[in-house]
């Protein structure tokens, strides 16, 4: 099967009691749904797996153990990412050995429609749904422009699913759940 998250946020207390859950309760409910995989399995992590190195270098080494194939797109708070002031090499490669990693965006052809991949929503959804408490001018460079395709994106931490009617929230505050299974995506594909 395929599947999507995003905003792991590893390690980070706020994110983890914002989900109901402790830090060490987070992590062990994200090693546990990792764990649910398969190497059949695909999974799209659209971003945000830590904020910090130390998080990061911790999160690879949970991703390490995940048998799925796993492919990665950066994300505003990913140490490492290549669209950050200051990359780190280092993390990058790390991210490099146990995922295929693109830039910020990808696409792929879900219920035989061309579906968008990013961490960000689309550049049309007002600032005041970005994640934190001041919104960060600069997560808007790195958002797609808004071309009424599909978009499947993680990024904020709101319950709505639906940003728009033809983008997607995989983020678990608007799932309820850390892996959102292809079908789910794909019923929603058919809607539109």
């Amino acid at each position: 099967m395929i599947y999507y998250c995003s905003d792991i946020h590893w390690g980070h207390e706020s994110v983890a009691r914002l989900r109901e859950f402790t830090v060490e309760g987070w992590k062990r409910y994200v090693l546990d749904e990792l764990a649910s995989l398969t190497r059949h399995d695909i999974l799209f992590v659209l971003g945000d797996l830590a904020i910090d190195k130390r998080d990061m270098l911790a999160a690879v080494e949970a991703l390490r153990d995940c048998p799925a194939d796993i492919r990665f797109v950066w994300g505003n708070h990913d140490p490492g990412r290549p669209t950050s002031q200051h990359p780190n090499k280092r993390l990058f490669a790390a991210v490099s050995e146990v995922a295929s990693v693109t830039g910020t965006a990808l696409s792929r052809k879900i219920a035989g429609t061309r579906v968008l991949l990013s961490h960000f929503p689309y550049d049309s959804v007002p600032p005041q749904h970005d994640s934190g408490d001041e919104p960060d001018p600069a997560n808007r460079l790195f958002r797609l422009h808004d071309q009424g395709l599909p978009l499947v994106h993680g990024h904020v931490h709101t319950s709505m699913l639906h940003l728009l009617p033809y983008t997607y929230n995989v983020a678990y505050e608007a799932t309820g759940k850390l892996l959102t299974p292809e079908c789910d995506i794909e019923a929603w594909v058919k809607t539109l």
